[in-house]
């Protein structure tokens, strides 16, 4: 029997669309109505079990910490290993790192990848 070789790419393409989906944690309740954090991707590494999700919600980072740290445009907020981190772009368009403590309160390090 040969394969069939369309179906088989239609299966793999919905399995990695799956896996995205998964990954993707939805926007917290705080940024539904900020437009600061409208067109930001969340992205919960710490909680990828929907249950754990539900038990304890991503925060939405400080906005005016994550202003002052430089930042104007916001593209993602991933929780990971315990901590905050907001990825977007400064004043001048550079891309701008910036790590908060595990409630989104206190910038920890800002760091411009050039």
């Amino acid at each position: 029997m040969k394969p069939n070789i369309p179906f088989m790419i239609l299966a793999l393409a919905c399995g990695a669309a799956a896996t995205v989906a998964i990954a993707a944690a939805p926007a917290p309740e705080g940024a539904a109505n900020d437009p600061f954090w409208s067109q930001v991707h969340w992205d919960d590494d710490d909680n990828d079990d929907f249950r754990q999700r539900a038990a304890t919600p991503m925060p939405v980072p400080d906005t005016d910490a994550v202003r002052r740290a430089g930042m104007t445009v916001v593209h993602e907020v991933e929780r990971d290993d315990g901590l905050i981190e907001v990825e977007g772009l400064d004043a001048d368009g550079r891309e701008l790192d910036i790590k908060m403590d595990a409630q989104g309160l206190r910038v920890i390090s800002i760091r411009h990848d050039d």
